[in-house]
């Protein structure tokens, strides 16, 4: 997700005290940013007990398991009590983004910067209606995700026993169709 380096970056920069990652999968934004920002305690939100374990696996190879907290599912309830004045919110939960992310069920919302993956193929309404929570206390970016060429990554040539079609796989995301991320900066002048 190259497209997202800018936003890491600003993040990192930032230095928030507690990151909250919901869909956390493997841990690579969990364990990356406890890696990246020291002192900052990562929630790594994921379902599925197969990734949990890679998760906690992860950050005990990088050395930052005592930061990086991982969790089951993540309700609106456990989204709110861990939010404070100092959170980011990366969000990648296949479509649930639209249940999750309700300012009602957790206001702390209104004052958290959130990069959430879009997942409209799934539920038509989740862009809209998060751009109708969030317009008032957020200003709202789009990052869309570009095409991945061979030639951009020379890394990938030199793949042992691999060829130009081994190389093509390994840069498809295989996305069932155009992916985009909504990046929510909390306004300052909203109380």
């Amino acid at each position: 997700e190259r497209e997202l380096h800018d936003i890491v970056e600003e993040i990192v920069e930032n230095a928030p005290s507690r990151v909250i990652d919901i869909g956390a999968a493997e841990g690579y934004y969990a364990v990356g940013l406890a890696s990246r920002i020291a002192n900052t305690c990562v929630y790594a939100f994921e379902i599925d007990p197969m990734r949990q374990r890679l998760n906690q696996e992860l950050a005990a190879l990088n050395g930052v398991s005592d930061r990086v907290i991982v969790e089951g599912t993540c309700t609106t309830v456990e989204l709110e009590r861990h939010l404070d004045g100092a959170t980011v919110v990366i969000c990648d939960c296949e479509g649930a983004e639209y249940e999750l992310l309700d300012p009602e069920a957790a206001p702390s919302l209104g004052h958290t910067l959130m990069v959430v993956e879009l997942h409209d193929f799934i539920d038509p309404r989740v862009t809209p209606t998060l751009m109708q929570r969030f317009s008032r206390s957020h200003d709202i970016a789009f990052i869309s995700a570009g095409p991945r060429y061979r030639s951009e990554y020379p890394e990938v040539a030199t793949l042992e026993g691999t060829s130009y079609v081994d190389h093509e796989l390994v840069l498809s995301e295989f996305r069932g169709s155009p992916m985009q991320w909504m990046v929510l900066r909390p306004r300052a002048d909203v109380v």
